[in-house]
């Protein structure tokens, strides 16, 4: 379904034409008029027979898409994320004209991403497209400080201006669904069309996080609550669609995800030993299991059988993008090293207690892949540092991680029934204790990969890291 265009976006009428589309209620989707009779149109615009013909064929020139060579479509479509390995696995970086769901749990590096991406889509060719981005957020306002760092310590992005940098982010506060369809179907559309011819157009549209528009809704489980929801999506993702379209930009829509629970796992196959039987009883029970959506969601709203975690918004939303990455957080830390070689330094918060040595390494996390129209399902493990996301490979991460577990006292005696050889002489309420604490959700968002320099002595420049608390106050409102 096309997205409805509104009446000042149609260049070839003239002015006579829209006022009397106005005056004949066809203002709110002129294109409707192409459905009645002409003498209908006439009747009611007041229009004479060559009248309702000029104005029919404006408005099939502009509704018509252009016509475009092949080897044109592929040129300027592409830009970089920033990291060769993550631009590999989607294909070749972000491409314009797609809708992309960027889904994960708190602080799993959703917004850094975007952040990442409306930076070096200002770029110039090969690895940008000189463009601006229009970044719209549904509960903060833009964190511009972190886009700073961002710009400073990334060495691709020094050729950019640091004023000018920020001039070309255009940001936009939508607390309501309606006043989201509002701004993509009117203001945001007369702003890309007034920077289309210049030397920045817009193309990139982020969304940070649209899921929030829909947690806060009375009665959410009610169907016509959910039916509701349903016309909303349908709505916002059309308009999403008519603007990268019609502009050519890319859309990044950040997502939430939603805990799965037991019950609402796939069933699992009957045991061998079940008779033909009981078998033939319930192959109907078993069909029926088998299309539906909690079968079928594992393959397009999580990263794979076994996590615990499915994207939200349903299978309305996941039919309306293009594809989907999933973030999330791990219990590594990767130990990290500067350009120079010489091992990241970080001030320790507990005055060097040993026991707190996990400081010493970034979070690790993991971009799942989970559908993408060129690239098959992939993943790969990254840290955010302050010059933004750095994909580790698996060398590197078996030689230089440690996992994130609580601090405990060898017991004095050793218990042979425990699984893990590190935790050898640790008692059932220590293993508890430790069960508890390697659960990430159960974890403070504000433990995360880098603790802030200290405001005295400056920034070490061996620092490789960002202040922690600034970078977890970027998910944390995801809690809910």
């Amino acid at each position: 379904m096309n997205a409805v265009r509104p009446l000042a976006s149609y260049a070839s009428l003239t002015i006579a034409h829209k006022k009397a589309l106005e005056k004949g209620g066809f203002g709110d989707d002129p294109s409707s008029v192409l459905l009645w009779s002409p003498q209908e149109v006439a009747k009611r615009l007041r229009l004479t027979p060559q009248q309702v013909l000029d104005l029919t064929d404006s408005l099939a020139k502009d509704l018509t898409p252009k016509i475009r060579k092949l080897d044109e479509t592929e040129d300027g479509r592409w830009f970089t994320t920033g990291d060769a390995r993550i631009d590999a696995m989607m294909g070749g970086g972000v491409c314009t004209g797609q809708i992309y769901d960027v889904c994960g749990e708190a602080a799993s590096g959703k917004t850094q991403l975007a952040l990442q991406l409306a930076l070096f889509v200002q770029l110039p060719a090969p690895h940008g497209l000189s463009g601006s981005t229009a970044y719209i957020t549904t509960t903060t306002r833009l964190p511009t400080d972190r886009l700073t760092q961002i710009k400073s310590a990334h060495p691709s992005l020094s050729i950019l201006d640091d004023k000018l940098a920020l001039d070309h982010l255009h940001t936009s506060t939508c607390k309501t669904p309606e006043m989201l369809i509002h701004t993509l179907t009117y203001p945001l559309r007369r702003l890309a069309q007034s920077i289309a011819s210049s030397l920045h157009p817009i193309r990139l549209l982020i969304i940070d996080s649209l899921a929030w528009l829909f947690r806060t809704e009375s009665d959410k489980g009610l169907s016509s609550s959910l039916f509701e929801r349903s016309k909303f999506l349908s709505h916002i993702a059309s308009l999403l669609r008519g603007l990268a379209r019609d502009f050519g930009l890319a859309v990044v829509v950040l997502n939430h995800v939603s805990t799965i629970f037991d019950n609402d796992r796939p069933p699992q196959p009957a045991p061998a030993s079940q008779t033909s039987s009981s078998s033939s009883q319930s192959g109907s029970q078993q069909l029926d299991q088998g299309i539906s959506y909690r079968d079928q969601s594992r393959w397009f709203g999580s990263s794979g059988p076994g996590t615990r975690y499915e994207a939200a918004l349903g299978l309305v939303w996941a039919n309306e993008v293009n594809a989907r990455l999933m973030l999330s957080r791990t219990h590594f830390r990767h130990y990290f090293e500067t350009e120079e070689g010489r091992p990241a330094k970080r001030r320790r918060t507990n005055g060097g207690d040993p026991a707190d040595r996990a400081e010493d390494y970034a979070r690790v996390r993991r971009l799942d892949l989970i559908f993408h129209p060129d690239a098959p399902p992939a993943n790969l493990d990254f840290i955010v540092t302050a010059a933004g996301i750095k994909s580790i490979s698996d060398a590197e991460l078996a030689t230089r991680r440690k996992p994130t577990r609580p601090t405990m006292q060898p017991h004095p005696s050793s218990d042979p029934t425990v699984p893990l050889e590190d935790m050898s002489g640790i008692t059932a309420e220590e293993l508890a204790r430790y069960a508890e604490a390697m659960d990430y959700r159960a974890e403070d968002d504000n433990e995360d990969d880098l603790r802030a320099l200290d405001d005295e002595k400056g920034p070490d420049p061996d620092v490789t890291g960002v202040d922690e608390q600034a970078l977890s106050a970027l998910d944390e409102r995801e809690e809910g």
